[in-house]
């Protein structure tokens, strides 16, 4: 399941902050209707015209999650699209995954599967993306 930043999310050119309290809502609501079967795995973001390669900002928050008790989480995943175009009309150009190693204390560049799930789970969606109130960036 993947959700949008939540209203209030700061979009600036070089830089983005999710609206914190809308993702922690999204993560209990996917834990406590899947009884705990599902959990964070990590956060995807874009770079427009940039690279998807993890900036500073990305490793310092990947070793921050990694390093956050209450998440449970040694080794975060970060997806990262790079676009192109202009702000009317953006184009996805390439999409990375990386994946925070603790013993490397680095992101690592990490493959992307394509699997086929027997079923399909968000109701992250009915917080969100149902509302209209999130552009899903």
């Amino acid at each position: 399941c993947v959700s949008g930043p939540g209203p209030g999310a700061k979009h600036r050119p070089r830089s983005f902050a999710p609206a914190s309290s809308a993702v922690e809502a999204v993560m209990k609501r996917v834990h406590d209707v899947s009884q705990g079967r599902y959990g964070y795995i990590g956060s995807w973001h874009t770079h427009p015209r940039g690279a998807a390669c993890p900036s500073g900002t990305d490793t310092s928050t990947a070793e921050a999650m990694a390093g956050q008790a209450d998440l449970m989480l040694a080794r975060p995943l970060l997806l990262i699209l790079s676009t192109t175009g202009t702000a009317r009309r953006v184009r996805p150009r390439e999409l990375c995954a990386w994946r925070w190693q603790p013993d490397t204390e680095r992101l690592e560049l990490t493959p992307i599967e394509d699997v086929q799930l027997q079923e399909r789970f968000c109701p992250a969606a009915e917080l969100l993306f149902a509302t209209g109130r999130d552009r899903g960036r």
